[in-house]
């Protein structure tokens, strides 16, 4: 795992100006970071976050997939369908929210 490649997706997928946020996130959750790498190059990433929700029937452990990103040149091959399969065949409950960071991605 490249943590320089693994920022610069981040990066480019989010473009996020806020790199305390970014030091922080990668300091602190770096252990759950799961990527793909293509050629000795990292192709794609997520952090799957473990966390609980709580109902009427008691704690559910879940993951919260959080970042995932695919490098753009390896964009379309299917790495982010394996990474996101690698972490249900991992876990019971996955919790799954889209936050899209462009907003050709949203727009109408």
């Amino acid at each position: 795992m490249n943590n320089k490649e693994l920022r610069m997706i981040y990066r480019e997928a989010f473009q996020d100006e806020n790199t305390d946020f970014e030091d922080m996130l990668f300091q602190n959750c770096s252990e759950y970071i799961i990527d793909i790498n293509d050629k000795g190059e990292t192709a794609s990433m997520l952090f799957a976050l473990p966390c609980n929700f709580f109902s009427s029937s008691g704690e559910i452990k879940a993951i919260y997939i959080y970042a995932a990103a695919t490098k753009k040149a390896y964009r379309s091959k299917g790495y982010m369908a394996r990474l996101l399969n690698k972490v249900k065949e991992e876990n019971a409950l996955i919790f799954l929210m889209s936050f899209f960071s462009v907003q050709f991605l949203y727009s109408p």
